[in-house]
């Protein structure tokens, strides 16, 4: 058996260089990966510190981290990620009763998510319950009934019936259900 010097010592210097361009390529490779998941995990902190600040009543800053992740993720439009920052910024918009301007950052959010692909079934899911609270505060009940059933059946569909989003779901479509 050799070892990978000996294996070198007998190969060609053209294959010796192609063995390093591969090496060298496969370094670059794992560090653009490393350096890319790092910074999506740090957009997700940021948006979770967003996300905090809103329910902290701290808008303008819960806003002006927004900005910068969207500033960050622009050149990555389809990245969850990214519809991920219309949500917590819809947040503050209802938290300051600014319903029609969660609508329309729902709405842009909404199809950055429909157009992704693979499975971000939790995050539509969590964004239809977005949509059914921003609706229901507008006492459009009929269609907030309609988006909350939709995340009501992914959740279920993920977790089963015994799991808190499942009650904060059937709340909703409580509430929605007025008549």
């Amino acid at each position: 058996m050799y070892s990978l010097f000996q294996y070198t010592k007998k190969t060609s210097l053209k294959d010796q260089k192609i063995y390093k361009l591969f090496f060298l390529t496969f370094i670059f490779f794992l560090f653009s990966y490393s350096t890319a998941s790092s910074q999506n995990t740090n957009n997700a902190d940021l948006l979770e510190h967003a996300a905090q600040q809103t329910r902290d009543d701290q808008y303008d800053s819960s806003i002006a981290i927004i900005k910068q992740v969207q500033t960050r993720l622009d050149t990555s439009k389809n990245n969850p990620l990214y519809a991920k920052s219309f949500q917590v910024l819809a947040e503050n918009f209802m938290n300051t009763s600014e319903y029609k301007k969660a609508d329309s950052v729902l709405y842009i959010g909404n199809n950055i998510l429909q157009q992704l692909s693979g499975n971000h079934s939790l995050l539509l899911a969590d964004y239809y319950h977005t949509i059914s609270r921003n609706l229901g505060a507008q006492n459009k009940y009929d269609a907030a009934l309609s988006f909350e059933k939709k995340a009501f059946d992914i959740w279920t569909s993920v977790y089963g019936e015994n799991h808190p989003l499942i009650a904060s779901s059937l709340s909703q479509i409580v509430f929605n259900m007025r008549l």
